[in-house]
């Protein structure tokens, strides 16, 4: 999904960006999307793989600190924000390769660079926010329902968001100055 949505976004935006002479903001707007899109996964993953208490008495009885315990699951949600935002960027390297004029060295170091820290920025607000969703899911009574209407809530923001997104393009080309 992360290579096809980044695919098709990539050569339509980038086109787009170079028509309007604005193609350096290619590729920070695409690492914005991928991080926001890694926020919203780590948001859904964190609750449950952090701070749900599926398997804590398993793993607190094991020989380890319950940091090192933490940590491993930390560490497990950035290699899942890494993965998704590494196939994201792929296909925004290639197109900024083939349009840019080619792939030296330097170019090589920067979207390595890109690919590594881009996924550090959504996981930590990920993790905070699925904390706090879980928090409050667990002192509520009736806690289907409300999940529902929160989950909905927050899907019905992610489409705006996405629909905003959409429109930047637009709004570069109009307004290339600014």
């Amino acid at each position: 999904i992360a290579l096809y949505m980044s695919g098709v976004y990539s050569v339509l935006f980038g086109q787009l960006l170079s028509e309007a002479g604005l193609f350096e903001f290619f590729v920070p707007v695409m690492s914005t999307y991928a991080g926001l899109m890694a926020l919203m996964l780590t948001l859904f993953a964190a609750g449950g793989l952090l701070f749900g208490g599926k398997d804590h008495d398993l793993m607190l009885s094991l020989p380890v600190s319950a940091f090192s315990v933490l940590l491993s699951k930390v560490t497990a949600l950035y290699l899942e924000n890494l993965v998704f935002c590494g196939l994201w960027m792929l296909p925004v390297l290639f197109v900024q390769g083939r349009t840019a004029g080619g792939v030296d060295a330097l170019f090589v170091l920067r979207a390595a660079a890109v690919v590594l820290l881009v996924p550090l920025a959504p996981t930590v607000p990920g993790i905070l926010l699925g904390f706090c969703t879980t928090w409050i899911t667990a002192r509520l009574q009736h806690k289907g329902l409300l999940a529902s209407i929160l989950y909905f809530i927050f899907f019905g923001f992610v489409m705006l968001g996405a629909l905003q997104f959409n429109r930047l393009p637009q709004l570069m080309a109009q307004n290339p100055a600014g």
